[in-house]
């Protein structure tokens, strides 16, 4: 079995955010020195989409893949140090209740936060004229936006940017094939309009195919 056959932990980290790449490259060192099996990605690198991810909010905080499973933020963290004996005395405080809870707090909506504004900053510096935020809480958006003089797209952000962005198929009920999203809402009922004009089709086709042979 192969060393990547073997991984069974992913890191999703940002490597354009300095901060964050200082911490991980700490625990990459450790991991490849101990021979863990331990897969550290960056996801400006990654093929998000397969894993159902997008940038934008795996820049926000720290994803973890473990067994299939998807951790977040302080829980991220926790099962990275799990996996690495000289921090798992790190990953039992964590996990205390109280610990956790507050943790989880103050990392979302305090350091992510900071994080993500440098981010915005860093992208805003390089020439981007605008930014997609996905399902980020409205008022963490209002607040990211009194920072970046990027045009800001809001995609079930709230109105907190300067776009809100919604799909057309969403608006007009046609959405087929996957779940609605938590942040869409339809003003009509598209599938029952395409539904029976599929059927008239259908049924014109038929005739036609009758009437030829």
């Amino acid at each position: 079995m192969s060393g990547n056959d073997r991984k069974n932990t992913t890191v999703l980290f940002n490597g354009d955010c300095e901060i964050c790449s200082k911490e991980i490259c700490v625990y990459q060192t450790y991991g490849a020195r101990k021979g863990l099996p331990i897969d550290f990605k960056d996801i400006n690198a990654t093929d998000l989409n397969s894993l159902g991810l997008t940038r934008d909010e795996t820049s926000r905080q720290l994803h973890v893949i473990k067994n299939y499973e998807l951790f977040k933020g302080v829980k991220a963290f926790v099962v990275l140090w799990n996996e690495m004996p000289r921090y798992r005395i790190l990953a039992k405080i964590f996990s205390l209740p109280a610990v956790s809870q507050i943790s989880q707090f103050l990392y979302y909506h305090v350091i992510a936060r900071y994080l993500y504004r440098r981010d915005m900053k860093r992208l805003e510096n390089a020439g981007a004229f605008g930014a997609e935020v996905e399902c980020v809480a409205e008022d963490a958006l209002i607040e990211i936006k009194k920072h970046t003089s990027l045009v800001i797209n809001s995609l079930g952000s709230g109105s907190g940017g300067d776009v809100m962005f919604l799909f057309f198929e969403d608006i007009c009920g046609e959405t087929t094939g996957i779940k609605m999203p938590r942040h869409a809402k339809s003003w009509g009922n598209g599938n029952a309009i395409k539904e029976k004009l599929n059927t008239e089709r259908a049924k014109a086709v038929k005739g036609f195919k009758d009437d030829v042979e």
